[in-house]
């Protein structure tokens, strides 16, 4: 996975992975609200994948912006969505 990070120090935490199942997330969306830098970074090293946020209205036709795939910066949501 390019510009992910993966981070799976002990052995019991690779094994509570993937008995979760979290060990084949590829990606994760958030919306609602922003989330901290702090708690974007834990979730993207906790889960070894990116974290993409989302902003919009859902009586707006939901999404206005999203975090770039290429972006893996945190503390933001990203530019507007184009058509």
């Amino acid at each position: 996975m390019t510009g992910s990070l993966l981070l799976c120090p002990l052995p019991i935490t690779c094994k509570v992975k993937v008995g979760l199942g979290l060990d084949r997330v590829k990606f994760v969306v958030t919306g609602s609200a922003p989330i901290s830098a702090p708690v974007h970074t834990f979730f993207r090293v906790l889960l070894g994948c990116n974290v993409y946020e989302g902003y919009g209205q859902t009586e707006g036709c939901a999404a206005a912006t999203i975090t770039a795939s290429s972006d893996l910066s945190a503390g933001h949501v990203g530019p507007p969505v184009s058509e």
